[in-house]
């Protein structure tokens, strides 16, 4: 081969090199972010499918759970739903053999179609009553929730305790919308 025919051969083979860099450094990077971009939404569609059709197999008991939720809120009148949540401390405390020191509520509202009714109590009993009276608020189908529970001896044996209680009571407003 002489010179000249080298020469042009190189000048080939640098084009071709150049060319093939620049294919490279804008078609095939930018294809494969492509790719990845479209792998990854592909695993979050497939996500939120499957989700979708968990949902869908749940439906009855979401739905009798959210109808059961709905029913057991407190009244939507102030007072009738004060006059429950005293109807529920007293069962509590008298099935449980507790004393209730004191009951202070607090009405919590919120943006949306629902407050809040907050009563700090102070219960004073032995661990057996006291377990008894959380028991028994746990598990009334009324719409409360236990915010915070402190336990204090109120005696050097540990014979009398006292339980500093927030519970909060759920009270949804009519609306036109639900079902």
């Amino acid at each position: 081969m002489n010179i000249q025919n080298r020469q042009q051969f190189l000048g080939i083979v640098a084009g071709i090199a150049v060319a093939a860099w620049a294919m490279n450094e804008y078609a095939v990077k930018r294809l494969t972010a492509l790719w990845t971009t479209r792998s990854e939404r592909v695993v979050s569609l497939r996500k939120s499918v499957d989700t979708g059709q968990n949902l869908l197999a749940r439906e009855t008991g979401l739905r009798e759970t959210w109808h059961r939720m709905r029913t057991n809120t407190l009244a939507a009148d102030v007072s009738a739903a004060d006059s429950q949540m005293l109807r529920a401390f007293d069962a509590w405390s008298r099935d449980s053999g507790v004393a209730i020191g004191g009951l202070r509520p607090q009405w919590k509202r919120s943006d949306n179609d629902l407050q809040t009714l907050e009563y700090r109590a102070d219960v004073t009993g032995n661990l057996p009553s006291l377990s008894r009276f959380l028991y028994l608020a746990e598990t009334d189908p009324l719409g409360i929730r236990i915010e915070s529970v402190e336990l204090t001896a109120r005696d050097k044996n540990g014979d009398q305790i006292a339980l500093a209680l927030l519970v909060s009571g759920l009270q949804l407003r009519p609306s036109s919308s639900s079902r």
